[in-house]
């Protein structure tokens, strides 16, 4: 997919001698490439996870689907990032630590490292869905 812009440009000549003005109007189109994949959020239909959470609860699996890495679901949850997001959704830390307990409760989220989480793709994913079927391979076998 391709973004295109158009810029006019119009330059301005003045004769020394006559003191007359020219103008020279020309158009320029920019081709941008895009990258394959958009920047969204796929959240799969046998998402009924949903059903079982508070609305702040979704507020910030939503935010933490938004910060998920491409083509690997992967999410940092640091104490860092952890303070960053409860400060942009207005919760507190303890509100998103039990939202966190739910997430991997209710299968959202896979805890992988010390601090980083995996969303859980059979939940949702960013990336091609091609990488996903592969994903989903290789964490559940199907």
């Amino acid at each position: 997919m391709a973004r295109f812009s158009e810029t006019t440009i119009t330059k301005t000549e003045f004769d020394m001698k006559t003191g007359e003005a020219s103008k020279e109007t020309e158009k320029q189109i920019k081709v941008e490439k895009k990258d394959k994949v958009p920047e969204y959020v796929m959240l799969f239909k046998n998402s009924e996870h949903l059903d079982r959470l508070s609305g702040t609860q979704i507020r910030i699996i939503i935010e933490i689907t938004r910060l998920m890495e491409m083509d690997s679901c992967e999410i940092d949850l640091s104490t860092a990032a952890r303070k960053r997001i409860t400060k942009k959704l207005g919760t507190s830390m303890s509100t998103f630590r039990s939202a966190l307990v739910a997430f991997i409760k209710n299968g959202i989220l896979i805890r992988s490292d010390d601090g980083v989480f995996i969303v859980s793709p059979l939940f949702a994913f960013r990336g091609q869905l091609k990488v996903n079927y592969k994903f989903r391979q290789s964490l559940y076998g199907y």
